[in-house]
């Protein structure tokens, strides 16, 4: 008889304390496990080479196509926006897949597999005999451009909810610095002396190979191999989830909202950078050094738009910080229609710059919390992918309004437009855009569960 009180007593309070997990684990607060610390700094440096990757290039390609094209300049000039245009649609076809691919085997090996080919790409476009060969290595370049699917999937599989925001700002963080630093390393390569030497020993060869227009593809294949070896013995994957079949994410509003935020702020971007070289040339008179300047600037002007966001979202939430984003955005598009001053045109990079760096650092820590964990990195690739399609179709708009009107203000109306409609959007979804803890939830009782059924069995 005291056998069975014993018993039930051990049982009441088992009960009871199983009781008070449920109704306080819910609420404990999980933090990033230590373990992938060092994977998610390889995950940052990694966003940072894939967007230098995209503007290094900038200072020194068309010289470098006039080079192979030296009798016609339109056609060198036609031969450039394929180039580029070509890099945009390979990342975009290759980020799904590399997160696919990452998702099922294994994302160490994935990643390692992308910085080779973005190396192998960058070497490629470095040892050009003619044109052709530049868009081959430019395209090769962006298959391994692809691999950002896998640190948007990674980052939202092993940082839990509560912390993903700032996690995501830190890449945006190191992706902002790849696109400011990108074009001052090509411009300090510039400097550097070429070599007369005349020797035909194998050395002399290659120092003659290496000159302001191929020093960009040569030292961004440098730091993805100095890498990959990194990642090969320090990565760790993350733990799988159970398998269990989900609701397809893309078919919800809200999900539809974040990936056309997406294509609309990168088409919008994109178009901006494609006419603002001839509208200050045109404007304000200024050559290649002041443009080169303004775009350094702007790329630093990212850096505390990053630092706005995180203070906004610590003082409100991801949906009111990046609908700020978005309406500094628009208000900068807006202060520069219509024949602006110069002073109207530097305040409008500004509002420009900060309102990109908020919608680039929020967005894709918003979207992750509405994903369900199951194959999220797959569904984390479709945001960059979306991004990439408005790179490919921003500059054909932004090129041919001003060229139809001799005159940036219609594109940019156009420009203003769709951000107010993808301000309406969130607007509309703002609800819908409510964090789903419940999608990521694993109690502790849960996990006491599992353990005494494995200890029963």
């Amino acid at each position: 008889m005291s056998t069975f009180l014993t018993n039930s007593n051990k049982k009441g309070s088992q009960s009871g304390s199983q009781k008070l997990l449920e109704f306080t684990g819910s609420k404990k607060k999980k933090t990033t496990d230590p373990q992938y610390f060092s994977s998610l700094r390889m995950c940052y440096i990694t966003n940072f080479l894939m967007f230098m990757d995209i503007l290094i290039i900038m200072p020194t390609i068309y010289q470098y196509i006039r080079k192979f094209q030296k009798n016609d300049e339109d056609v060198a000039a036609t031969f450039l926006g394929w180039v580029l245009t070509s890099f945009s649609l390979a990342s975009f076809i290759s980020t799904p897949i590399f997160a696919a691919v990452a998702s099922k085997t294994s994302f160490r090996t994935t990643l390692a597999i992308g910085l080779i080919i973005s190396a192998a790409g960058n070497l490629l476009y470095a040892a050009s005999l003619d044109k052709w060969m530049i868009l081959s290595g430019r395209i090769v370049s962006g298959v391994g451009k692809g691999v950002i699917g896998i640190v948007f999937g990674y980052i939202a599989q092993v940082i839990p909810p509560k912390e993903r925001t700032a996690g995501y700002i830190k890449a945006s963080g190191m992706g902002s610095l790849g696109l400011t630093l990108g074009p001052g390393i090509a411009g300090l390569m510039a400097f550097l002396p070429p070599s007369h030497s005349e020797n035909n020993d194998i050395l002399d060869k290659i120092l003659r190979t290496i000159t302001p227009n191929t020093l960009p593809g040569y030292f961004t294949a440098l730091c993805c191999l100095i890498l990959l070896p990194f990642v090969l013995i320090f990565f760790r994957n993350p733990e799988t989830s159970p398998k269990k079949r989900n609701v397809r994410p893309y078919l919800r509003l809200n999900v539809f909202a974040c990936l056309l935020v997406s294509l609309g702020m990168a088409f919008n971007m994109a178009a901006f950078t494609s006419f603002v070289t001839p509208e200050t040339y045109h404007d304000y008179d200024w050559g290649p050094k002041i443009n080169g300047l303004l775009f350094f600037c702007f790329g630093l002007i990212l850096i505390p738009g990053i630092v706005v966001a995180k203070f906004i979202e610590n003082c409100t939430n991801d949906r009111i910080s990046l609908i700020v984003g978005l309406a500094l955005f628009a208000a900068g598009i807006f202060c520069d229609i219509f024949n602006a001053s110069r002073a109207r045109f530097i305040v409008a990079m500004v509002l420009l710059g900060l309102g990109y760096a908020m919608q680039s650092s929020l967005l894709p820590a918003m979207f992750s919390k509405i994903l369900p964990k199951k194959n999220i990195a797959v569904q984390m690739a479709w945001l960059p992918a979306l991004g990439d399609i408005g790179r490919i179709t921003g500059p054909i708009y932004g090129s041919y309004m001003f060229q139809r009107n001799k005159d940036s203000s219609w594109a940019e109306v156009g420009m203003g437009i769709i951000t107010c409609i993808l301000i309406l959007v969130l607007l509309v979804s703002y609800k819908s855009l409510t964090p789903n803890d419940s999608l990521w939830a694993t109690t502790t009782v849960q996990k006491e569960n599992k353990e005494n059924v494995a200890s029963g069995a």
